[in-house]
């Protein structure tokens, strides 16, 4: 079975773009005699509410995740699957309503957010526009070249 298909029909259906370990070149790992890919689904949780503060009407991510053991025939032999269900729309939900109490969450802007001088007003997220058009709610990292 090729490995699109098990992924797709073990996800059953939705939307959502696949990020697959071993899609870029990588090997995928090996466990006994299985060739296990190892991935994951992304989609949009819509947030509506003055509660998100900031994020109110912004995208936060949630992610199926998968695994696919292969046998060295090529065929699947084993497989895990976990769907992200209500309780992780929840979970999620609730995370962001923590984060807007804090204060945590910086209001998006045109322009790309500057890590540092949103670390140093103790932001955490941002919401940022990204390339799709989609307000999403995302981390904020701080790399070693901004604080040199």
């Amino acid at each position: 079975m090729r490995p699109i298909y098990a992924i797709v029909s073990r996800l059953g259906p939705g939307e959502g773009r696949l990020l697959v370990r071993g899609a870029r070149g990588a090997e995928p790992e090996r466990a006994a005699d299985l060739r296990v890919l190892r991935g994951r689904r992304c989609r949009d949780l819509m947030l509506r509410g003055a509660e998100y503060g900031p994020a109110d009407g912004a995208a936060v991510e949630i992610s199926d995740d998968f695994a696919l053991g292969f046998g060295p025939s090529g065929f699947l032999a084993a497989s895990n699957v976990r769907v992200a269900r209500d309780r992780d729309e929840e979970d999620a939900r609730a995370f962001v309503r923590h984060l807007a109490r804090l204060g945590r969450i910086a209001a998006s802007s045109s322009r790309r957010p500057d890590s540092l001088t949103l670390a140093k007003r103790r932001r955490t997220h941002a919401v940022v526009r990204e390339a799709d058009g989609v307000r999403r709610l995302r981390r904020i990292w701080i790399s070693g070249k901004e604080t040199t």
